[in-house]
């Protein structure tokens, strides 16, 4: 018994030590600006979508800036304050659904390629769902 107490009496002053060398006070500047939410993908699929921050031509990856992976949302997991577009591979197509304040409406289908979510839907802020599939 003397055996499994010594080593936990051992780690107190490792966690003592480490907690006491994080400021009570840590936190983020509160001088940072965010950027006003103008738009995202939600990618309900369950394969990594392509995904792209601003229709500029130029993208990080060829045909898009970033993977969004299953599940996912841009605004969330990639800090983007907006999406202009995805890509879908060759072989896949996808419907796209926008939120209209209350529900999901299917705007399309979309086949491989490039797809602009610029349009004007009526919203603040334009939440686009994508669900890819083979084709």
């Amino acid at each position: 018994m003397k055996y499994v107490r010594r080593p936990a009496l051992m780690a107190l002053p490792v966690v003592a030590a480490l907690s006491a060398a994080i400021p009570a006070g840590a936190a983020p500047s509160s001088g940072a600006t965010a950027l006003r939410l103008e738009s995202y993908v939600s990618n309900q699929s369950s394969i990594g979508l392509g995904v792209i921050n601003k229709l500029d031509g130029s993208y990080t990856h060829g045909n898009y800036d970033a993977i969004l992976p299953a599940g996912r949302r841009t605004d969330t997991y990639l800090g983007w304050n907006k999406a202009d577009g995805f890509y879908s591979g060759a072989g896949y197509c996808s419907d796209v659904s926008y939120w209209n304040g209350s529900r999901w409406v299917l705007k399309g289908t979309g086949l491989p390629g490039l797809h602009r979510l610029t349009d004007d839907i009526g919203q603040d802020i334009k939440r686009w769902e994508i669900r890819a599939y083979r084709c």
